[in-house]
């Protein structure tokens, strides 16, 4: 079960070639699928392939803290400054590093309520400025 106390002092351990280190879940940018590896993507602008599941990564991270976008994307609220609805494939999220990450027309609403309170008022339904 996820934990709900947030991201601060929660850490993953990752098994890399140099051995096991331990990180933050606070650097996470987001994670995103390939079949059944999953890309870890860092504060840093890091990328780390795990030979783990979406699902099996999410279940070990805070709720409060990421929003699963669709199948492929689970992203870390922090780094969100933007969402736009799509008329025809559910929707967008605009990051502060100018990445955009799809919504799933079936999570749009529950991705939407998520983040509702995160998004300024004028932002929330089109491109931020800047990005």
């Amino acid at each position: 079960m996820p934990s709900t106390t947030g991201s601060a002092s929660l850490s993953i351990p990752l098994y890399l070639g140099r051995g096991r280190e331990r990180r933050s879940v606070a650097q996470l940018r987001y994670l995103q699928s390939e079949m059944n590896y999953t890309w870890l993507v860092w504060d840093t602008g890091e990328r780390l392939l795990l030979a783990r599941s979406l699902g099996y990564m999410l279940a070990r991270l805070p709720d409060s803290d990421f929003v699963r976008l669709n199948r492929q994307y689970v992203v870390h609220r922090r780094w969100v400054v933007g969402l736009e609805r799509q008329s025809t494939n559910g929707g967008v999220v605009y990051l502060t590093t100018g990445e955009r990450l799809p919504v799933s027309r079936r999570r749009w609403v529950a991705v939407r309520a998520q983040l509702s309170g995160l998004i300024p008022q004028g932002q929330a339904r089109r491109h931020p400025a800047g990005i």
